[in-house]
């Protein structure tokens, strides 16, 4: 990996912001994955959400996202978390 990736990926505020959302999706009995995906599809200002898998596993979970209806108090949470994150960090120009 590159100094470039771990710049981008790998820095404490994103290490951060992920175990913010992993005690949230614990405990709520959420899995990670679909918690965020339905975070994206249960945000109204967002058109669509693409997502990859590489299971059929992974395409169920994905698909069971699409039934999680997130609470008030789960997407001030995420909402929160995205703020702490924003402006964005890495310039992507050359």
């Amino acid at each position: 990996m590159n100094k470039g990736y771990y710049e981008r990926y790998w820095s404490a505020i994103n290490f951060k912001a992920v175990d913010q959302l992993k005690r949230i999706t614990d405990a709520h009995g959420h899995n990670l994955a679909q918690f965020s995906i339905a975070w994206i599809l249960n945000n109204p200002v967002i058109s669509s959400a693409i997502v990859g898998a590489t299971s059929t596993k992974q395409v169920e979970e994905n698909i069971g996202a699409t039934e999680l209806k997130l609470t008030a108090d789960e997407t001030k949470v995420c909402e929160d978390i995205w703020l702490e994150l924003r402006p964005p960090r890495y310039f992507y120009g050359r």
